[in-house]
């Protein structure tokens, strides 16, 4: 705690790893912080490389629900997927080994990520966060109207039908492209009377029945 508030009384930034720590030693921690300005507290599970029933990405949001902080992850897994499920998780902060080599000397080199894992991890990570921050409507459906076009489906008819029939599923299909009476109106189709005789894989229009 000592040395906590010393850094707490520089006005730096603080990032304090939770390795190691009850929610109650945590608690204190975090109070000597409440008046710095950029602090950001990381889960971190101190095992060396840590397991993925170990890692503790539930306690992401327990966190933020706990402090009301930005909250982090210090990550000893293997492999880069961890810290990008964090980063979907709403982390802010991921802490990762670094080694140039996997030969070098000492324990932490070979769970730490090379140069080529690294980049990956930070796309990876850049790319995640994005498409957390990107918010889309189910209904802004613009962009796809060419696509829907091609791709949905019309009611054509199966088999041809003659004037004064009536529409059951039995002489109905559905085809590309989506230019005509769309297939999700099957149940205002059905039971209808065609007024014109028409032949088999012809789309159906609406004129076309009483």
């Amino acid at each position: 705690i000592p040395m906590l508030r010393h850094a707490a009384s520089t006005g730096l930034p603080v990032i304090m790893s939770s390795g190691m720590s009850d929610w109650a030693s945590v608690d204190r921690a975090v109070e000597t912080f409440r008046d710095v300005e950029s602090f950001c507290l990381v889960q971190c599970s101190s095992i060396y490389p840590c397991p993925p029933e170990e890692v503790g990405l539930n306690l992401i949001q327990e966190m933020q629900e706990r402090y009301s902080l930005p909250i982090g992850l210090s990550d000893h897994s293997l492999g880069g997927a961890t810290a990008v499920a964090a980063v979907a998780l709403g982390a802010k902060v991921i802490e990762k080994h670094f080694t140039l080599s996997k030969g070098l000397y000492g324990p932490d080199a070979r769970f730490s990520l090379d140069l080529d894992e690294f980049k990956r991890m930070t796309e990876d990570i850049q790319f995640v966060a994005q498409a957390c921050q990107s918010k889309v409507s189910k209904d802004d459906l613009e962009k796809y109207a060419e696509m829907k076009r091609v791709f949905e489906k019309s009611i054509v008819i199966k088999g041809g039908v003659k004037k004064g029939d009536t529409l059951g599923i039995e002489n109905l299909s559905f085809k590309k492209p989506g230019t005509g009476i769309s297939a999700e109106c099957i149940d205002d189709v059905q039971g209808r009377v065609v007024n014109k005789t028409i032949e088999h894989d012809t789309m159906l229009q609406w004129e076309d029945m009483d």
